[in-house]
């Protein structure tokens, strides 16, 4: 009796149009191989070396990470006396385009006085980019000036959801069989509250995420888990932990003299609200005005991701709020030397 009212919700979903789990196919490749590598700190980190990588057999483009794993923001190595480090994920990183049309590239050669660090990552939140910038003071690599990028997916990497715990799982079981040998050095950090406060976590891959049997075959199994899915989600508060993230990252800056500066490289609801409270907080925040859903703003039809005329709308409207506040640093603390006075007008 149980089989056979099994069987009939079964064909109930099918015929309400529910089906069975698939994921939407793509693809990655890189020549050579490996441009992103799994990290025990991090949960990805950028290989060194030059790349050209192609997304769904159709977008191509290249991609230099120098010596230090980072996305290059220029062609030569850069001394210049105001210290910038730009944090975000594949948005702000430049996925699907060249290195001279990423936000990173576009901010340095728009700002002769600075020298900018790109610790973008494709797969990062809010917490990398906590765990960058706090190792960067502790090492005596502070910046004057941190743009900590935003998008409303951080809040789900931020917190580990069961949603995000599942895209993390698919990229593991369709990533080349070479890098599978390294999984055990993957973990992936995430927030959680305790109290005021937040505290980093660590998932190992093994345990991030499982399907329930039979998902891959049975629309009740599938609609089953997803379901469950979307009710654990509740409990890991994830715009909670994404605040009290920020007001972190706030603290850590005011203690050493940083100024923060929050950019948001959507445009949805979600990120509207994050924004307003950003502004309640006295965070500094700048609205983008990108909306990547749209396919004028992204690598349509080969991939999701913001294209060349997103990162130069990107660019220009971070040029143009940051320059008032470069115009209030007119002594400069060199990252290895002196402090050094320079003419405000000197900055552009």
């Amino acid at each position: 009796m149980v089989l056979v009212s099994l069987l009939l919700t079964e064909a109930a979903l099918w015929l309400l149009g529910y089906r069975p789990y698939r994921h939407e196919p793509f693809s990655i490749r890189s020549e050579p191989q490996f441009c992103l590598l799994p990290d025990s700190m991090l949960g990805f980190r950028l290989n060194p070396g030059a790349y050209r990588i192609t997304l769904n057999d159709h977008q191509s483009f290249t991609a230099t990470h120098d010596s230090q794993g980072r996305r290059i923001s220029g062609f030569e190595e850069q001394t210049r006396p105001i210290p910038i480090h730009l944090h975000g994920c594949s948005y702000t990183y430049g996925w699907g385009i060249d290195d001279s049309l990423s936000l990173g590239f576009q901010l340095q050669r728009g700002l002769p006085r600075a020298t900018v660090t790109d610790f973008a990552v494709p797969g990062y939140g809010t917490v990398q980019a906590y765990l960058l910038l706090k190792a960067s003071v502790q090492a005596g690599n502070t910046p004057q000036l941190a743009i900590i990028s935003y998008s409303s997916l951080h809040e789900d990497r931020n917190a580990l959801t069961p949603s995000f715990r599942r895209d993390l799982h698919l990229g593991f079981a369709l990533s080349n069989p070479r890098i599978r040998s390294l999984y055990p050095s993957f973990r992936y950090p995430y927030a959680a509250l305790a109290g005021d406060r937040a505290t980093i976590g660590y998932a190992h891959w093994s345990a991030i995420y499982e399907n329930w049997p039979l998902r891959t075959r049975s629309a009740l199994v599938n609609h089953l888990q997803t379901s469950a899915d979307r009710f654990r989600s509740f409990w890991y508060r994830k715009k909670e932990v994404t605040r009290q993230l920020f007001r972190m990252i706030r603290s850590l800056c005011d203690h050493h003299g940083i100024t923060l500066v929050v950019a948001c490289v959507t445009d949805d609801p979600a990120t509207k609200s994050f924004a307003a409270w950003c502004r309640d907080e006295k965070i500094n925040v700048l609205e983008m005005e990108v909306d990547v859903r749209q396919k004028e703003w992204h690598n349509y039809p080969f991939d999701t991701h913001p294209n060349a005329r997103a990162h130069k709308r990107y660019a220009a409207k971070l040029k143009a709020y940051l320059r008032p506040e470069l115009e209030k640093m007119s002594v400069i603390v060199l990252p290895a030397g002196p402090e050094r006075t320079f003419n405000r007008q000197s900055l552009f």
